[in-house]
């Protein structure tokens, strides 16, 4: 982690921008975290010098309608820091503006109002909602000349890349420095991945203003609003069919349910298994069972027998341990690190989920696994149903099966490949 003392030579506020006017609504319309996104928002009309701190400033108050949408369906249901940044970039995309090529640097009126925008309009507008969230975020100058966003993030045990400035300054005498932890990111790759974050400097030289945002062992999925079309697939059961969808999506790794992406989620979720201990629990369970069949029941059954089904907003996987509780999408997350720890390659799981229910389906090793269970044909072979909240009891013992789910959760679900 880099640190950087800047010397200030003035606390002067950026500059100032200047409202015009307000223009007409615009309508947010988009399908993002499995819901309809379909809200009017006005935008005011503002100006700004083409430089990136005066356009960050001014759109700073033109997002503020937008940003008051996305506080509000963020608390409805419950998302973290990151959930709330998520949202807000999906609502700076649907706005009706499309990104081209260029150097321009207008505010996010201006695009509004010409349809279009750069890459880096689109980057501050981003930037602007977050100030207008009350989040400190400043522009960067990378070292290859690129613009980025640089956003403050305290958390000491992020699991991102950041990077450190120590601003010192004198008032009334006396010396004073802040020192603010910022993750980069170019508005394209996952937060905090951004190579080259060494030489890249602030372009802001006043105290940072605003919070910071909570970024501690996220899942920090890659974000896109593509759709593709479902792929049926049939799927013969020993009590019922189901249709299974196809929908690679990555959008979906968060809905107002709301449910992780799991395979976006996956590699950090590996990690955090290994570190837990709960690994170590699984291999000495598996210990001299041979029967395919019987280890993953050994798996499903060690994961209900150490935490309790509790529907509720996203949990990273240390919330899951801490806490004992977890939703199907992070039972089923923790489940399929399980897996790919004790030698499963990612080609032999697949998420199955339903519109209220999330769960795993695994082909099994040499073509067997449970005769009777419940199974989806893919062009890769049988892939049989994992349902980590299906719990099955015969008196106070656990009897859980690979291949057994509920019939109720419906008769259609999307089927989605780790890699």
């Amino acid at each position: 982690m880099l640190v950087l003392s800047l010397v200030l030579q003035t606390l002067a506020a950026s500059p100032v921008e200047v409202t015009v006017a307000v223009q007409a609504p615009v309508r947010l319309q988009a399908r993002v975290f499995g819901a309809s996104m379909d809200t009017p928002v006005r935008i005011p009309e503002v100006r700004a010098e083409a430089e990136p701190l005066a356009v960050l400033d001014a759109n700073a108050r033109a997002m503020q309608d937008v940003v008051s949408w996305v506080d509000l369906s963020a608390r409805a249901v419950d998302l973290d820091d990151y959930g709330r940044f998520r949202l807000l970039v999906a609502a700076v995309d649907a706005l009706p503006v499309r990104v081209v090529d260029g150097s321009g640097l207008g505010t996010v009126s201006d695009a509004v109002a010409r349809g279009r925008w750069t890459a880096d309009e689109r980057l501050l507008a981003i930037g602007g909602g977050l100030r207008a969230m009350g989040v400190a975020a400043i522009p960067f100058r990378g070292a290859d000349g690129a613009l980025l966003l640089g956003i403050s993030c305290d958390d000491p045990n992020m699991n991102v890349d950041s990077v450190e400035h120590e601003w010192r300054y004198v008032r009334n005498g006396v010396a004073h420095h802040q020192v603010v932890r910022w993750v980069l990111w170019d508005g394209v790759s996952p937060v905090g991945t951004v190579g080259g974050a060494r030489g890249s400097q602030p372009l802001d030289r006043t105290i940072p203003r605003g919070s910071a945002l909570s970024l501690a062992d996220p899942a920090l999925p890659e974000f896109t609003m593509a759709w593709s079309q479902p792929e049926l697939r049939q799927v013969q059961g020993s009590s019922h069919d189901v249709r299974f969808v196809r929908h690679p999506d990555a959008a979906a790794w968060l809905s107002l349910a709301p449910e992780l992406h799991l395979p976006a989620a996956l590699p950090a979720a590996r990690v955090q298994v290994r570190r837990s201990g709960l690994l170590d629990e699984a291999r000495r369970r598996l210990h001299g069972l041979t029967d395919e069949e019987a280890r993953i029941d050994a798996l499903i059954r060690l994961v209900q027998g150490s935490f309790v089904y509790e529907p509720g907003p996203v949990r990273t996987i240390p919330e899951l341990l801490e806490r004992g509780r977890g939703d199907c999408d992070q039972l089923s997350l923790l489940l399929a690190a399980l897996l790919l720890e004790l030698d499963y390659d990612p080609a032999d799981v697949v998420v199955v989920s339903w519109p209220d229910h999330l769960g795993l389906a695994v082909r099994p090793k040499r073509g067997k696994g449970p005769r009777d269970g419940l199974s989806v044909q893919l062009p890769e072979g049988r892939y049989v149903l994992l349902d980590v909240t299906h719990y099955m009891w015969s008196g106070t013992q656990l009897v859980s099966r690979w291949g057994r789910t509920s019939p109720s959760h419906g008769s259609q679900v999307t089927v989605e490949r780790l890699r």
